[in-house]
């Protein structure tokens, strides 16, 4: 085994890189009964401890602080700090009790993970919730202990996140995610096009793909689903196949026998799904661009307690169009450009992804075409979906009164 994997001993298990992939390798004896108790040699200690796997499982899946564990986690590997898996669970759960679990929180969860680190963690006695007779916090001396305190206490003391997280090393771990992520991407789209042959259904189960990864690592400020977009004048859009849009400012959305139906005010963004990206489909997409562009959209003014907003002026939608593949032999280049120019206007597709082939993106700031490589095309595609959302900021808040012109008594 030695000689096809390497391995390091750790505390309860044995870390093993494999394919780049770097693995905690548990071993574990199942006790006797019907029951999910195992026991752990703890090599530190020189002991055993009996536990329930699958109650500490749970018990950190359902925590809602999986995303703050991973940060903690990086940051120790990145610092080489001695703090089992186990431990980092622990704390981190009890550090944010009370705390928001919504994922706009994220940094500043982390930070009251430092915080509690540097303040109260040294001497909190942690006990294992499947069998109290395991002190979690006995696996590190104090020695160790105060060494991630001193670390917690430098990561405060930064102004930057660069500080705190080697921007290069992250990199390179969110690198490697997005990859794994395209790849799997890719497998599910082709296992879609192998399986279903009748166009419709090939192209529902695309467009499904599409929403549930944006779904998925959007922030949860934004919602997706495919629908049609509405406005006060009672113009309706083309159905679209995936729409970005936000619920904070818009009280209603309707949904109609399956068929969703969502006030322009709303809308950040719309894309078509097709299995390649050619002429006919980015005329296409760029007709159901405009079909959204052209609605009337209102804005109404928000009162807060320090006063009032003022309506604002909406911001531009953006468009674009998500595929498998592109026809055009050498890719997104000379024939593509060349087709993609004469979307203008309303119809002007902003970005762009051909899963296997790359990703286009109209930069805002200069108005230049940019095209990544193939073997980047998700991760590029999503940064610059979320640049964008940042730059439009938040949607206008719609007029009640122009939709409620529609009664007879309003």
């Amino acid at each position: 085994m030695n000689n096809k994997y390497t391995i390091r001993k750790q505390n309860v298990s044995l870390g093993i890189n494999y394919n780049n992939y770097k693995i905690d390798l548990v071993p574990a004896k199942k006790q006797s009964g019907h029951t999910n108790d195992h026991s752990l040699y703890c090599s530190k200690q020189d002991t055993w401890m009996q536990t329930n796997i699958q109650e500490n499982i749970n018990y950190v899946a359902n925590s809602g602080r999986l995303n703050e564990i991973k940060l903690i986690k990086i940051w120790t590997l990145i610092h080489k700090l001695d703090f089992p898996s186990m431990y980092i669970e622990y704390v981190v759960i009890e550090a944010l009790k009370n705390k928001r679990t919504d994922s706009n929180y994220l940094a500043d969860n982390v930070w009251t993970v430092f915080k509690y680190l540097s303040n109260s963690f040294l001497n909190t006695r942690f006990i294992d919730i499947a069998n109290s007779n395991n002190i979690i916090s006995e696996m590190l001396n104090t020695s160790e202990k105060n060494l991630i305190v001193a670390k917690a206490k430098i990561a405060l003391a930064q102004t930057d996140w660069k500080n705190i997280i080697d921007t290069t090393v992250e990199n390179e771990r969110m690198q490697h995610l997005f990859m794994v992520l395209q790849k799997k991407m890719q497998s599910e789209l082709e296992g879609s096009k192998i399986i279903l042959e009748h166009p419709t259904s090939l192209g529902d189960n695309c467009e499904l793909k599409w929403i549930d990864w944006l779904r998925k690592y959007l922030p949860e400020r934004y919602r997706i689903d495919k629908a049609f977009v509405i406005d006060s004048k009672g113009n309706l859009s083309d159905q679209i196949d995936v729409v970005v849009y936000d619920r904070q400012y818009t009280p209603f959305i309707f949904n109609d026998g399956g068929a969703i139906y969502i006030p322009a005010e709303s809308v950040y963004a719309v894309f078509e799904v097709k299995q390649t990206i050619n002429k006919e489909y980015l005329e296409y997409a760029g007709k159901k661009a405009e079909s959204v562009r052209n609605l009337y959209r209102t804005s109404a003014s928000i009162i807060h307690a320090g006063g009032k907003f003022e309506p604002v002026v909406p911001k531009h939608i953006i468009a674009g169009i998500l595929a498998y593949d592109c026809e055009w032999v050498n890719g997104l280049n000379d024939t593509f450009i060349k087709n993609l120019k004469t979307l203008q206007n309303n119809q002007l597709l902003n970005m762009g992804c051909a899963l296997t082939v790359g990703t286009f993106y109209i930069n805002s700031d200069n108005n230049k075409l940019q095209i990544s490589n193939a073997n980047e095309s998700l991760i590029y595609f999503f940064l610059k979906l979320f640049k964008e959302l940042q730059r439009v900021g938040t949607v206008p808040a719609m007029d009640i009164n122009e939709y409620g012109k529609f009664l007879s008594y309003f």
